[in-house]
């Protein structure tokens, strides 16, 4: 079946700009290596990938466990310790346990500590902590209006629970962050997604929501697919991201709070005649319509409500297009009466499991754009007959899928890339560098990390301690591991 042209666009941006909460590492990710949830952050993971896992009852929370919230006891004493981030105070083993568990609960108690010395001495903080802390106050806010939203969004869009709550603290730790500049990505909200991602999201909203968030009634062309750009090689575009760039240097200059602070109130009033001449020449009603956009979004992103909704949108559509349609749809699905067994504050509809492969693939897609398929097919040895085989994937995991995003493919060291079949292009190769790939199975593995139930971890990252590197080829060495240059690049 031939998918529609809306989800052409999204898979063009999609394959072109892999949003993300900073530039080139996700806030989440962040937070579990600055803010380690155990006595020994190491030991929580050790040979994480050696424990055996039911799929269709993995240890992980419910959304309302992991959706930040404080803990219904008194944080323990950081006031001593050197390091609020990561050192625990003298406790109880009982205590230990119990905040060890507490894993959204220890992280504000920290945070707490972190902010009350930053306030008493500006500036004896690390810059980043702060940042952290920051963004996790700030993701207290409207706890139920979050939590409520992931439910229905699930419901709407079939996604697992486990799957969009970790999708979205990894983007953002659920702070209900403003425009920033991540790189020119300009993305916003605890979705972290760009004007253009949003645009699909409001172009499929009803009329009354349109009018409340001033968002133009009339369809608004979010981007261009090849065929549009052959048709007319030059458009008059209403959406580019660097439109947004004049309006944040101006929201910039007027704020004296860091730019991951940045709120809506910041861009208030910045009139047409402030930024037009920063746009490319069109007419009057194309540079009014460009204006109203991007402040109907600036103005409305960081909505709990509907970022949550937006990013479901992002996923469902990248699913539907990437993955649903592949030996992956029918996979890890309960059969008869057999449900997740946790009892939460509601139950998942529809029968995927919690961390269901398909779905976590389609976060790698999101991430790392449609070669993350071809990737994993690359690794397995799989043709295009064999992808659409559910029986070929059969006992595939999702730890399976993060193996695949770091091994798939064979090093290329003409351009420093990792290459592997295009599958629906026969006789064409897909390629991406290893940075990309890095940081794909990392992500995932983050997104399942953040929904596990402390300290029953079962998957981790395959980079250690060397991290995701991006080099500096041709004019410097490298990013890729020698080891990945050397290997088959299947499995």
């Amino acid at each position: 079946m031939k998918a529609p042209q809306s989800l052409l666009t999204l898979s063009l941006l999609i394959s072109m700009l892999a949003p993300s909460a900073r530039a080139g590492m996700n806030a989440g990710d962040l937070m579990v290596k600055h803010f380690p949830e155990g006595e020994v952050s190491t030991s929580l993971m050790q040979d994480a990938a050696l424990r055996p896992v039911n799929y269709a009852q993995p240890p992980v929370g419910c959304v309302e466990e992991m959706v930040p919230h404080r803990s219904g006891r008194q944080c323990p004493d950081f006031s001593e310790v050197s390091n609020p981030n990561s050192d625990w105070p003298a406790i109880s083993a009982e205590e230990k346990a119990y905040w060890w568990k507490e894993r959204r609960g220890i992280a504000v108690c920290r945070a707490e500590e972190i902010m009350r010395r930053e306030r008493q001495r500006p500036g004896s903080m690390r810059p980043l902590h702060v940042e952290l802390a920051w963004m996790t106050m700030d993701s207290l806010k409207n706890y139920e209006t979050k939590v409520q939203t992931v439910y229905a969004a699930a419901r709407e869009h079939g996604i697992p629970l486990q799957v969009l709550t970790g999708a979205i603290y990894q983007e953002s730790m659920f702070a209900e962050l403003g425009v920033s500049d991540d790189g020119g990505n300009f993305s916003c909200g605890m979705q972290q997604i760009n004007i253009i991602g949003w645009c699909d999201y409001m172009n499929k909203q009803p009329a009354d929501v349109k009018t409340a968030m001033n968002w133009p009634q009339a369809a608004v062309k979010c981007s261009y697919t090849a065929d549009d750009l052959a048709a007319n090689p030059n458009p008059v575009k209403v959406i580019e991201l660097e439109f947004i760039r004049p309006l944040y240097n101006i929201a910039k200059s007027r704020s004296n709070v860091p730019g991951y602070q940045m709120r809506k109130q910041h861009y208030a009033n910045i009139p047409l005649s402030a930024v037009v001449s920063k746009w490319p020449a069109a007419d009057a009603a194309t540079q009014a319509l460009r204006h109203q956009v991007i402040m109907s979004y600036i103005n409305n992103c960081s909505d709990p409500k509907h970022g949550i909704m937006a990013k479901a949108n992002e996923l469902k559509t990248v699913y539907d297009l990437h993955v649903g349609n592949t030996g992956f749809g029918p996979k890890d699905r309960y059969v008869g009466a057999e449900k997740f067994g946790r009892k939460c504050r509601e139950e998942q509809v529809g029968d995927a499991y919690p961390l269901n492969t398909g779905w976590v693939l389609t976060v790698a897609s999101y991430n790392g754009g449609p070669r993350a398929v071809d990737a994993v097919a690359a690794y397995e040895g799989w043709t295009l007959l064999d992808l659409q085989n559910p029986a070929k994937m059969a006992n595939y995991t999702p730890n399976d899928l993060v193996k695949a995003m770091y091994w798939g493919g064979k090093y290329n060291s003409t351009n420093d890339m990792i290459e592997f079949p295009w599958l629906k292009r026969p006789g064409t190769t897909r390629a991406w560098p290893f940075f990309k790939a890095c940081v794909a199975q990392r992500h995932i593995s983050r997104v399942m990390q953040h929904v596990t139930l402390t300290p029953d971890f079962f998957v981790d990252t395959l980079e250690g301690s060397a991290g995701c590197q991006r080099g500096s080829f041709p004019n410097g060495p490298s990013g890729t591991p020698r080891e990945r240059q050397m290997s088959s690049g299947h499995r």
